[in-house]
């Protein structure tokens, strides 16, 4: 039989399985290109095929690689297999993204992807005429894996013609596309970890190289009057860290990413003869706080031709004179105030006092609740018109709490204050609790003095033991801040959630400084009258990250959510849907959250303005 007659049966016959079901002519239109060559003649074609990037634009880790295989100079082209090499360790096949450009069936086979591996057939159906001249095959779509240069390869391709005859292309050398796939800028930011140290008087900073198509700038300096945001350095008269945010940009679409904070240590600018020991001790204004269980406190480093000692101790039992450090059973601040010598003619000045935060010595399992209690003996008084009392730290392994308050309506047990009329003096005993046994002391009384409010509310008498008239304070404030107390944060959690209920037409929530601490691992939920905001503890965690606990202590957290008004809403929607070019429509109130941690005098100490998890809203 001839095999011209063998073939128009073997179509005949596919197409009848093609209109009965479909699974099967994708079936056969793979057996079709391992059969036909051992039954039809094999054609010339003058054929040739191209692998094109579509999204050929830098390309960095993450990305989407968007690969588009053509025909060139096709002849009646009716079905195709296309086999195809790429590197799996750099890129990763999106499963089902092959998309045949033409109208017919197709079969992309995946059982050699982790090898690196795609074949991809096709092929039209019913009596039509095969493709003629350039055209698009197929697209795939690959995702960026790692940094760089990946390579597609097209080694295979197999052509048969509308009357199924198989046909040899032309082109018999293996195309090949090679991509260069950058760091993400994420990934190049938080690789930043150090920046070089600047010389003795040099004015520029020179910051980390990062690859062509991507800039680097100071997002962020805590001193920008020693090393400014544009890198030119004021050198100091004494030694002074700085701590930097670097910003990675990519220049081909402006994408983002901050570095973590990076020291940087500026050394004393060189003295002259008219440098004075009274200008080296106004310059000194810190000491850095020694480690837990340190034995010695590292002073300021002073210019040559300076010596530096330490003056006087409010605490010579913590530190010494000398320098020598006893680590205290529980955190302890001592003042000291430093004298600064100048060797060649003996002057002497002193600094300011300087209080040091020495943290409390290592635990051991014979330290009992009576230990720590016993080691209390002051409360730092809260500052005016301060509403929560920070009360001494305690080691690992131990908690403490107000038992008793001499006048709760102005220093409650939960530790929340409602700042009097007058300033008003209160005996507070505070308990420890080892959580090991829960064995618990009680500290001696301790007078806190709590200093007058800012404003009169009325003619709020003093009473008799010095308290204030007013006893109370609403949940909501007229200017919508709601303080949320240690009470409220001590809730039982319900399902990994503690529930706060919110009164009244709140815009601001200030919180604790220690909430990711109280909330462990639970979630915050505020419930008020018009919305519920889940708020993620890692989202807390990630604002006070950078905070040390001195820091942290006499200060709140402060969550604003502001609704946009219908002005601000429109101009919002119109800008994003300029950005992704999607149809976007409002349906209720659009918010602007703001997190941060606020000092006791009001002042920011961190801002967040990226969330790394998301508040939700219902």
């Amino acid at each position: 039989m001839p095999s011209s007659y063998c073939l128009t049966e073997r179509r005949k016959f596919t197409m009848i399985r093609i209109h009965r079901l479909l699974s099967y002519i994708l079936i056969a239109s793979l057996l079709l290109f391992s059969l036909l060559p051992q039954f039809a003649s094999a054609n010339p074609n003058s054929a040739s095929f191209s692998l094109e990037v579509i999204n050929d634009k830098p390309i960095s880790v993450g990305d989407e690689i968007k690969v588009e295989v053509k025909g060139i100079n096709l002849t009646d082209v009716f079905a195709y297999e296309v086999n195809l090499d790429f590197d799996p360790s750099l890129l990763e096949y999106q499963i089902k993204s092959a998309s045949a450009s033409m109208y017919g069936f197709s079969v992309p086979v995946i059982d050699g992807l982790t090898d690196g591996h795609f074949q991809f057939a096709f092929s039209k159906v019913g009596p039509v005429p095969g493709v003629n001249g350039d055209q698009s095959l197929f697209t795939l779509t690959f995702i960026a894996k790692e940094s760089g240069t990946a390579s597609i390869e097209m080694k295979d391709v197999k052509l048969v013609d509308s009357q199924l005859n198989a046909t040899v292309p032309v082109q018999t050398a293996v195309v090949k596309k090679s991509i260069n796939i950058a760091k993400s800028v994420k990934t190049l930011a938080s690789a930043i970890t150090s920046i070089t140290a600047p010389l003795k008087d040099g004015t520029v900073l020179t910051l980390p190289s990062v690859p062509e198509g991507f800039t680097l700038a100071i997002k962020s300096s805590s001193n920008a009057a020693v090393i400014s945001n544009d890198g030119t350095i004021v050198p100091p008269i004494l030694e002074t860290m700085v701590d930097l945010v670097l910003e990675v940009t990519r220049t081909a679409d402006g994408a983002k990413a901050s570095s973590p904070s990076i020291s940087v240590v500026v050394p004393a600018k060189s003295t002259t003869q008219s440098t004075t020991a009274s200008d080296i001790a106004k310059a000194i204004t810190t000491i850095t706080a020694p480690a837990k269980d340190g034995t010695v406190l590292t002073l300021p480093k002073v210019p040559e031709g300076f010596t530096l000692a330490i003056k006087s101790s409010s605490n010579t039992t913590v530190i010494a004179t000398d320098g020598t450090i006893v680590p205290p059973i529980i955190e302890t601040t001592v003042d000291l105030v430093l004298e600064v010598t100048r060797t060649s003619d003996g002057t002497k000045a002193s600094s300011s006092s300087i209080s040091v935060v020495v943290p409390a010595k290592s635990v051991v399992e014979s330290t009992q609740a009576a230990d720590i209690a016993k080691a209390i003996t002051s409360i730092k008084e809260p500052v005016k018109d301060g509403t929560v009392l920070t009360l001494p730290m305690v080691p690992e392994g131990f908690t403490i709490a107000i038992k008793s308050s001499s006048n709760a309506t102005v220093i409650k047990t939960d530790g929340m204050i409602v700042p009097p009329s007058v300033a008003t003096t209160v005996d507070l005993v505070l308990e420890v609790t080892r959580t090991s046994d829960n064995t618990k002391a009680s500290t001696v009384s301790i007078q806190v003095k709590v200093p007058a409010k800012s404003y009169n509310g009325g003619s709020g008498t003093e009473t008799g033991n010095g308290s204030s008239g007013s006893n109370n304070t609403p949940s909501t404030d007229k200017d919508g801040n709601h303080i949320v107390t240690l009470g409220e944060m001590n809730t039982p959690a319900e399902n990994g959630k503690v529930i706060i209920p919110v009164l009244g037409a709140v815009k601001q929530l200030t919180l604790p400084y220690n909430t990711a601490q109280l909330l462990g691992q639970n979630q915050l939920e505020i419930k008020t009258d018009k919305l519920t905001l889940d708020i993620p503890v890692d989202l807390i965690k990630q604002l006070t990250s950078g905070l040390s606990a001195e820091a942290l202590k006499d200060s709140t957290i402060s969550l604003k959510f502001d609704p946009l008004s219908a002005s601000e809403a429109k101009a919002l929607i119109t800008k994003e849907q300029g950005v992704s070019q999607a149809d976007i429509k409002l349906f209720g109130e659009i918010y602007e959250f703001k997190l941060s941690v606020t000092n006791a005098d009001g002042s920011s100490a961190a801002v967040l303005t990226k969330f790394d998890q998301p508040i939700t809203i219902h």
